[in-house]
């Protein structure tokens, strides 16, 4: 059977073709209108810029809604990682206005999470990745002590009982 590699994909059938084209109603591609014209990104891009400075976006955007003295600086760095994540340009430039760009933010991380919701790549996905993790952290070695013997803590194994928790019949 070495003449038909894909035979196990088909139950026997070698006609892969729908295998072959992507769906456009598959792809999950977002996009978005920039003051001159659409731009379609890979939203995943997207929201790993958006997560690297996601906690600074948050604390600005908390400090500039806020009474605080600097929630006028707050509010202007706010709006220019905004545009940086998104690469627009001021409305004066040709791109959007401060309102727009922050609509902007909004639509794009409802949309991740509409995204999240109807899809079951991300359930499943992060499900196996989390498996795949525990496992591997299972896999670690056990400190080796001075004799030379591995360590064996029991209470590394076991969580320590709650004092409220009533012993086993067995015990």
């Amino acid at each position: 059977m070495w003449y038909k590699p894909w035979t196990w994909l088909g139950n026997g059938k070698t006609d892969i073709t729908s295998f072959a084209n992507y769906s456009v109603n598959e792809r999950l591609i977002y996009q978005y209108f920039d003051g001159t014209k659409v731009v379609r990104a890979d939203p995943l891009i997207l929201f790993k810029k958006v997560m690297n400075v996601g906690l600074e976006l948050s604390v600005d955007m908390k400090v500039a809604n806020s009474p605080m003295k600097s929630a006028g600086e707050s509010y202007t760095k706010a709006v220019g990682k905004i545009r940086s994540l998104f690469a627009i340009k001021p409305f004066e430039e040709g791109g959007l206005t401060e309102v727009e760009s922050f609509g902007l933010l909004n639509h794009f991380l409802d949309y991740c999470e509409q995204v999240k919701k109807n899809s079951s790549f991300f359930v499943t996905s992060s499900n196996k990745w989390a498996t795949a993790s525990a496992k591997s952290s299972d896999q670690t070695t056990t400190p080796i002590s001075e004799s030379g013997s591995t360590a064996s803590d029991s209470s590394i194994d076991e969580p320590p009982k709650s004092p409220s928790e009533p012993e086993s019949p067995s015990e």
